[in-house]
């Protein structure tokens, strides 16, 4: 699944076409790449990406260790954005347009804060390694990912991701009317996804429910039993104890992810 993710964003930025007029401009943790009719958009992200990175580090515990490679493109008019958290090598693709307000995203103030803030937070969040991990063992890894990236299911890179986005940008999904619309809709249906169809992408708005359904179960566990839980947990799979995910889970929170889960839905409804 990490080759096919890995291609396909190759080939997103192919698209924009290798024989452009590519420039590149360094920030302290970031080297953007763009075509330069994309120069406003790359030198606005330059500008402001150092500031977002200071706050998601701040924000998640974790402050990676390599510079992030970021490319700044638009192959096919949509709002999207991909994150590579390889440990020796973290990799960002921005898509430069923006979402449409009845999108789901469509809750914004600037495009590129929001689009770069999520990106950012995976990189931070997904490339921690082991702790004590060998970096002679990661440079010589085929795919040199950590134990988050490995372990954590889709709805909690991408649920975490739009926590961040959210508390940090004052828009995107967390506290927009579309989110609170879908999550009321499917309880009054009796609709939630089960635990084991978080990451599905059959139904209603299947494939967004790890973004929407997903950060909204993250933020009930939050408010649950304080704001530090989440960073412990992600030490906790860091850890050379932290296990599957599960176990790490069951270790922070006493409970299994599906049993909390079940109740966090039946309160919802």
């Amino acid at each position: 699944v990490i080759a096919i993710l890995l291609f396909a964003a190759a080939r997103a930025a192919a698209a924009q076409g290798p024989a452009a007029d590519w420039r590149t401009v360094e920030t302290k943790h970031f080297r953007i790449h763009y075509p330069t009719p994309f120069e406003a958009w790359a030198r606005h992200a330059a500008l402001e990406i150092e500031a977002i990175h200071a706050r998601v580090t701040e924000f998640v515990g974790y402050v990676p260790s390599r510079r992030i490679e970021v490319v700044v493109a638009d192959p096919a008019a949509e709002a999207r954005g991909t994150a590579i958290p390889f440990l020796d090598r973290p990799e960002i693709l921005l898509w430069t347009s923006a979402p449409e307000s009845e999108s789901g995203i469509g809750d914004y103030g600037d495009w590129m804060e929001l689009v770069a803030t999520h990106e950012v937070a995976h990189i931070v969040h997904l490339a921690r390694p082991r702790n004590r991990a060998s970096a002679v063992l990661v440079l010589l890894s085929p795919a040199p990912f950590g134990p988050l990236a490995l372990k954590a299911p889709g709805w909690v890179t991408e649920g975490y991701a739009t926590i961040v986005e959210g508390a940090l940008t004052g828009s995107g999904r967390p506290g927009s009317s579309f989110r609170a619309m879908v999550l009321r809709q499917l309880a009054i249906e009796g609709k939630l996804p089960d635990y084991s169809d978080l990451d599905g992408t059959a139904g209603w708005l299947g494939g967004s429910m790890p973004y929407l359904v997903g950060s909204a179960y993250l933020e009930w566990l939050s408010d649950r039993d304080g704001k530090d839980v989440l960073p412990r947990l992600w030490k906790r799979m860091a850890s050379s104890r932290g296990g599957s995910f599960d176990e790490a889970f069951q270790g922070v929170f006493g409970e299994s992810p599906r049993t909390l889960y079940d109740r966090f839905r039946a309160e919802l409804t």
